[in-house]
């Protein structure tokens, strides 16, 4: 359930950290993650790729995966010469989808931290003070999302729909053994199945 607490300091900040943790009932030794974002979006959690603007506003997600796609590929070509470390060959995929996050280019990642002051560096950073009294519309101001992972990864893990796409990625690799023989691919690599694949 998503509560929103107003900070106006640094003490608050950390009081509504701790109270969550204790609210939540996470033990010390899990992490929570945050996320700070400069201002409230009307699609709250989602990676800038599904954030269009402007005329892309009305695209559908293939679409997008689409255009997507045609930027991964592009950013490789471009960015391969120009580096001198690759990443390796067994995380290739993840890692050009992490180097492309960290240079801005649109991509289904939405970046996380352990680091609650990380998040709220990254949700004020370009906030501009305001005379102490105006108050900025509430809907512009700066916020931190904060997530349990370990609950989260079990809420995913308990929902049915992966059950469809470890059945759907089994039935791929039966259609397409050369898969398991060329790639060494598995019925245990099903969470690699949306990243993009070469159509060579």
């Amino acid at each position: 359930m998503a509560e929103t607490n107003i900070i106006r300091n640094l003490s608050d900040y950390s009081a509504v950290i701790k109270s969550i943790r204790s609210v939540w009932s996470v033990p010390p030794q899990d992490e929570l993650w945050f996320r700070g974002e400069r201002r409230k979006y009307a699609t709250y959690l989602r990676p800038n790729l599904y954030r269009p603007t402007g005329k892309y506003v009305d695209i559908d997600v293939p679409k997008l995966l689409s255009i997507e796609n045609r930027l991964y590929d592009r950013f490789i070509e471009s960015a391969a010469p120009l580096t001198s470390e690759m990443p390796p060959d067994n995380d290739a995929e993840w890692a050009w989808y992490f180097i492309m996050q960290h240079h801005g280019a649109p991509n289904r990642l939405l970046d996380w931290t352990e680091g609650a002051l990380i998040a709220l560096h990254f949700a004020i950073r370009d906030v501009q003070p305001q005379p102490s009294k105006r108050v900025p519309r509430r809907r512009n101001n700066p916020r931190v999302y904060v997530i349990e992972p370990v609950r989260l990864q079990a809420i995913i893990k308990a929902d049915t729909t992966i059950e469809t796409v470890k059945t759907n990625w089994q039935w791929y690799l039966q259609r397409h053994p050369e898969l398991r023989f060329h790639d060494g691919l598995s019925d245990e690599d099903w969470e690699d199945s949306y990243l993009p694949v070469d159509e060579e």
